[in-house]
C-alpha cells in the first residue's frame, strides 16, 4: 500500500492523477463533503490512502477554521506530501473560480442593461428583509 513517502505516489503521472481524481470530485459535488465518496472510491481502489487516513483527514478538516471542504488538502498530502496538497487546493478551487470568471464576464457584458440594474438593484433591497427573516 502507498504512503505519501512511497517513491510510487512520488511519481508526476501519480500525482497528475490525484490531481483528476481531486478535480472531478470537486466538479461532482457541491457541499464539503459531499466529494467523500467519490474521492474515497478511487483512492482506495488504488491503494493510495487508507480508511484511517481518511477519518484523519476528515478531523484536520472539521477541527481546521474555514469551509469543511478543506478536509481532501490533508488528504491530499497524507497521499502525495506537499505536491500532492498544492495539487488538490487547486483542483478543488478551479471549478468555483471558473464559474466566478464566466459570471464576472456576464456581469461585464451586460451591467451597463436597465434589467440588470434593476434586478440588482431589487436584489439589493431585499438583503435586510431575508436578514431580518433568518434571524427570527
Amino acid at each position: 500500500m502507498a504512503t505519501r513517502t512511497s517513491p510510487e505516489v512520488a511519481t508526476m503521472s501519480h500525482h497528475l492523477a490525484l490531481f483528476w481524481i481531486m478535480l472531478r470530485a470537486a466538479l461532482l459535488s457541491t457541499t464539503g463533503t459531499g466529494n467523500l465518496p467519490i474521492v474515497h472510491q478511487d483512492l482506495l481502489s488504488r491503494g493510495w490512502a487508507t480508511d484511517r487516513q481518511f477519518a484523519e483527514a476528515l478531523a484536520i478538516g472539521q477541527i481546521s477554521p474555514g469551509p469543511t471542504g478543506l478536509w481532501v488538502i490533508s488528504l491530499g498530502y497524507f497521499v502525495g506530501g506537499l505536491r500532492g496538497a498544492a495539487l488538490t487546493l487547486i483542483a478543488i478551487t478551479l471549478p468555483p473560480l471558473l464559474v466566478l470568471v464566466l459570471v464576472h464576464g456576464l456581469y461585464r457584458r451586460f451591467d451597463h442593461h436597465p434589467a440588470t440594474q434593476e434586478w440588482l438593484t431589487r436584489q439589493a433591497a431585499q438583503v435586510p428583509r431575508r436578514t431580518l427573516i433568518r434571524i427570527n
